[in-house]
């Protein structure tokens, strides 16, 4: 696959960050260099697109090759694929994916609405310590 379009820079912290060039916008999605180059040793460089539910929310998404075809949320590889969580952007941008920006809430994973009102926040190195990571 043709690898991605990408921006270089270094945030305030120093940390080397990554924009991918999304396909269907003008925008990038931007995450940490680590981050992004695990990503791609694991799924290559799929196309990624950015997605929106209709309810006001939007994913960088990929569709995954080779493996069913499932669509792959980038911001779940990036703060982890625990079941029965959802990821969530403290700063409300979805395009922001460097892990210190995503969190986990209860609910999400296939669990029923009803029960998403626990609403419980976990930060992504509490629920990985807490699922034995």
């Amino acid at each position: 696959m043709t690898p991605h379009t990408l921006i270089h820079i270094t945030d305030a912290d120093g940390r080397e960050v990554v924009g991918v060039r999304l396909t269907n916008s003008d925008e990038a999605a931007w995450l940490y260099l680590s981050d992004y180059r695990r990503i791609v040793e694991d799924h290559g460089t799929p196309t990624w697109r950015l997605v929106k539910n209709g309810k006001g929310q939007s994913y960088v998404r990929f569709k995954q090759v080779d493996r069913s075809s499932r669509n792959v949320t980038v911001a779940r590889l990036v703060a982890g694929d625990f079941e029965r969580t959802g990821v969530r952007y403290r700063d409300c941008d979805a395009l922001n994916l460097r892990s210190s920006n995503l969190y986990h809430v209860a609910g999400g994973g296939l669990r029923p609405k009803a029960l998403h009102r626990s609403g419980g926040f976990r930060s992504v190195a509490g629920i990985g310590a807490e699922l034995g990571s």
